[in-house]
């Protein structure tokens, strides 16, 4: 059994963007839909810990270093702590959802361990994320790893602490059916051990 957190730093209760903030974008309108899903599925076999935002992302954007003392993060912090003091088998799974206006994909897979060697034509990938982002594909659905950034903070916040983390996005036109079958996915490669690889 993992201790898995689910985060939801850009949640909102609401359907669907207005026609003037789908560029913008303030929201991510299906990521708590997803993560509700995600935690229906995962607490089956797991211990699960969901933290789900009320901040506007324009307010205080709760996956960047300047939201870390707002809405979850301090209580996200101590949950960490806790758990590098307790060396249980833990994971962050950071959620969000895209309009797919923006991408042409059902959903992309990112960890900010990896990096791109440009010298030597490398780009160094957690096999975690490479191998999830093959079963999702070997499913039906388009998905990709994309190497993340700095930026991302849970997941940066996560490491410090020696815990894992994944960034997921969602697109938002998936169905509540085709969302739970990426979840049981989920699942079902949580279970596995994986260390980095290189791909030339």
């Amino acid at each position: 059994m993992k201790n898995i957190i689910i985060a939801v730093p850009h949640a909102i209760v609401k359907n669907k963007p207005l026609k003037d903030e789908i560029d913008d974008h303030p929201f991510d309108y299906a990521a708590l839909r997803a993560a509700n899903i995600m935690n229906d599925v995962l607490s089956i076999s797991h211990k699960t810990n969901l933290f789900v935002s009320h901040t506007p992302r324009h307010t205080h954007d709760l996956n960047r270093n300047e939201g870390i003392d707002c809405d979850f993060r301090p209580k996200l912090t101590k949950v960490l702590k806790k758990i590098k003091n307790s060396k249980t088998d833990s994971i962050v799974l950071d959620i969000h959802s895209f309009p797919s206006a923006h991408v042409n994909l059902d959903v992309y897979i990112m960890d900010n361990k990896g990096y791109e060697n440009k010298n030597a034509g490398e780009i160094v990938v957690s096999s975690r994320t490479f191998d999830l982002s093959m079963a999702l594909i070997a499913q039906g659905f388009t998905a990709t790893y994309l190497p993340g950034e700095k930026l991302m903070s849970i997941c940066s916040e996560a490491r410090k602490y020696n815990v894992s983390a994944l960034l997921i996005e969602f697109n938002e036109d998936l169905s509540d059916k085709e969302i739970r079958k990426i979840c049981n996915i989920v699942k079902n490669w949580l279970d596995g051990d994986y260390e980095d690889i290189i791909i030339r």
